[in-house]
C-alpha cells in the first residue's frame, strides 16, 4: 500500500514551482475592457453631435453606460464564477450591443449603393449608352439676374 503525503499543501498555496515565495507586492489585476468599451456610444454620439451639444451632456449618459457595463460584467463574474471570463463575455455582449447600429447602418448604405447602381443600369437601358456622357455634363449654370 503507498503511503499518502499529509505535508501537502494545497494547490495555489505554497511557492511556486521555480521555488520562490509568493510575493506580498503583487499588483490586482483591474479589467477594463467591458467598461471602455461601455463607454465607447456615449462618446460616440458626442462626438458626433460636438458642436451642438455642451459636453455637460455627456456625463450622464456616460454615467448611465458604465453602471451598465459594470453591472453586466459582475452578472457575467457571478454567472461563470471566472472574473477573466466573465469580463470577456461582458466585453463581446456590450460590442454585440453597441455595435449592432453601426452594423446596420453599413447594410443600409450597401443596400442603398445596390439601389443607386440599379437605378444607373435602368437609365442606361432606357437612354442607351450617351446616357452617362450626358450625365457628365451636369446641370447647366445659374443665370445671373443682370439684364445686359
Amino acid at each position: 500500500m503507498a503511503k499518502l503525503n499529509q505535508n501537502t499543501t494545497p494547490p495555489g498555496e505554497g511557492p511556486d514551482p521555480q521555488g520562490a515565495a509568493p510575493s506580498s507586492t503583487e499588483v490586482p489585476r483591474w479589467v477594463l475592457h467591458p467598461i471602455l468599451i461601455g463607454m465607447y456610444l456615449p462618446i460616440s454620439l458626442y462626438s458626433a453631435n460636438f458642436d451642438s451639444l455642451p459636453f455637460s451632456a455627456l456625463i450622464r449618459p456616460l454615467e448611465l453606460s458604465i453602471l451598465a457595463a459594470c453591472l453586466l460584467y459582475a452578472g457575467c463574474w457571478l454567472l461563470l464564477r471566472n472574473k477573466a471570463e466573465g469580463a470577456i463575455v461582458a466585453s463581446f455582449l456590450l460590442a454585440t450591443f453597441w455595435g449592432w447600429s453601426f452594423f446596420e447602418s453599413l447594410v443600409n448604405d450597401e443596400e442603398g449603393h445596390f439601389d443607386e447602381f440599379d437605378k444607373q443600369l435602368d437609365n442606361i437601358k432606357r437612354f442607351g449608352p450617351s446616357y452617362l456622357a450626358l450625365q457628365s455634363f451636369g446641370t447647366a449654370p445659374p443665370e445671373t439676374g443682370g439684364g445686359e
